[in-house]
């Protein structure tokens, strides 16, 4: 469980870069679109030769559940993007990424992994720190943008990525010994953005805007291999959450940590004010995480 509770933290800092493009690419005005399907396009061809030359076991549920949260997560960063221009990024990524409460439930109600005394605790944690983000925003950022459209936006990004955290999570509950390696890492995560390729492509169809990608190449660049490195060791992580009996806490543990390290970013980096309330959400955050490691 520590090495999956590790490669969730690596995958909760290489996020930061990847919520660091969508922040940008709101801000400018860039293709988000065109950024993920290249990025698509790029994770897809590693699989190719892993698929011929490599030992390759994938589960059915695999198959079907990595596509549509190709899918998903294409649309969770559409909405996003939308939301992120009409209101504070850091506020915005962090109420969509509270969104870990949807895996965190389908662990325990369908898979029967045990929510003890201190996950109980830790869930209802998180989820208060994530309340007084948006209680700690809600002066700050009155004035930046239409703030209807704004929360249907944000809501609708975090209904959408509690979908895709779901379906990413569904195929490690289905990992045999066999499912490790490289090769079929690779394999996994390449079956994941096809579906984000898709989504891509059928937007071009309907507006043919979105197939043009001036001024995104180091955006790409930035997004495809933040989104590698990050896409691998959340696999790995929850593959070994849910060996350990924890997989229902994986989703939770990397989205907290990453809600914190965002903060931090957008704080430094974007110079947006993080109020005491919003440090004390940090704080909470932090003490939801380590109560969700315990298992008894």
């Amino acid at each position: 469980m520590g090495i999956g509770v590790l490669c969730l933290g690596a995958t909760a800092v290489l996020w930061v870069a990847v919520g660091a493009v969508v922040s940008s690419s709101a801000k400018k005005g860039l293709n988000l679109a065109f950024i993920q399907g290249m990025t698509g396009v790029l994770l897809i061809l590693p699989a190719i030769p892993a698929f011929f030359l490599g030992d390759i076991s994938i589960s059915k549920a695999a198959l079907i559940a990595l596509p549509a949260a190709g899918v998903l997560n294409y649309a969770v960063f559409f909405l996003m993007q939308k939301a992120m221009a009409a209101g504070p990024s850091g506020l915005t990524w962090a109420m969509v990424q509270s969104s870990f409460v949807m895996p965190f439930l389908m662990g325990t109600i369908f898979f029967r992994e045990p929510c003890s005394l201190f996950r109980g605790i830790g869930i209802a944690v998180l989820i208060a720190s994530m309340f007084l983000m948006g209680l700690s925003g809600k002066k700050e950022d009155s004035g930046r943008g239409e703030k209807r459209v704004w929360l249907l936006f944000t809501f609708g990004s975090y209904l959408t990525a509690g979908l895709c955290q779901c379906c990413c999570t569904l195929p490690s509950y289905f990992v045999t010994e066999q499912s490790g390696g490289v090769a079929n890492m690779l394999c996994r995560v390449g079956v994941n953005f096809t579906g984000a390729v898709l989504a891509f492509l059928f937007q071009g169809l309907c507006n043919h805007k979105d197939f043009s990608g001036k001024g995104c190449r180091q955006g790409t660049a930035i997004f495809a291999a933040s989104t590698l490195a990050a896409t691998c060791c959340l696999f790995v992580g929850l593959d070994r959450m849910t060996a350990a009996g924890a997989g229902a806490v994986g989703y939770p543990v990397v989205m907290g940590l990453n809600i914190t390290a965002f903060l931090i970013y957008t704080s430094f980096r974007l110079k947006e004010r993080l109020s005491l309330a919003s440090l004390l959400s940090v704080l909470l955050c932090l003490s939801g995480i380590v109560l969700l490691t315990i298992k008894f």
